[in-house]
């Protein structure tokens, strides 16, 4: 069975409200693939007790070096021909990880708006999903200059990917792209 690493957007797995989406993920999925779930928060060491100063802060921590703690961190254990799909951060980890030779075969984005910044992409096959009003989702010219597509989800925002709403449509998305060779 392959494996699928998924990797946690900036909230982790710290809460319920967080764990249950994801978890909802995993459901789904690990009928065909063996399922690895990472909290971000974890594989980047950043603070996300009760003292932190909100998304802005935990958002600064992960700029400010946490990015790289958890691409060397991820590194480490998954060496091995796998799929990534990350959420927001989280794709952007994966993204980071595989261009430092995380082996994986596919890479599957949502909401990943930090690889904007990129200018090397991974040596695999890439899906990236955005939501339309996503304010920081790359510009054309960079998948042109990447020479990527992008899936656009009409009238959704970055977090659409935690909608209890689209996490079956977003399942299906993610067979159907790892069944599309």
């Amino acid at each position: 069975m392959k494996k699928i690493i998924i990797v946690s957007d900036i909230h982790g797995l710290n809460s319920i409200q967080f764990t249950k989406w994801i978890q909802e993920y995993k459901r789904h999925l690990s009928d065909k693939y063996d399922i690895v779930i990472y909290d971000a928060t974890v594989l980047a060491s950043i603070s996300v007790s009760n003292s932190y100063n909100g998304e802005e802060e935990i958002h600064r921590q992960f700029i400010n070096g946490g990015i790289e703690r958890a691409v060397n961190r991820l590194i480490l254990p998954e060496n091995k021909n796998s799929i990534g799909v990350g959420f927001s951060i989280g794709g952007t980890i994966l993204w980071k990880a595989a261009l430092k030779g995380l082996g994986i075969s596919e890479l599957i984005c949502f909401s990943s708006t930090r690889i904007r910044y990129e200018s090397d992409k991974p040596n695999c096959r890439i899906k990236l999903i955005f939501g339309q009003n996503d304010a920081y989702q790359p510009g054309e010219e960079w998948y042109k200059k990447m020479g990527l597509k992008v899936d656009v989800l009409p009238d959704l925002g970055h977090n659409f990917y935690s909608s209890p709403n689209y996490i079956d449509e977003i399942s299906v998305v993610i067979h159907d792209f790892l069944n599309s060779k």
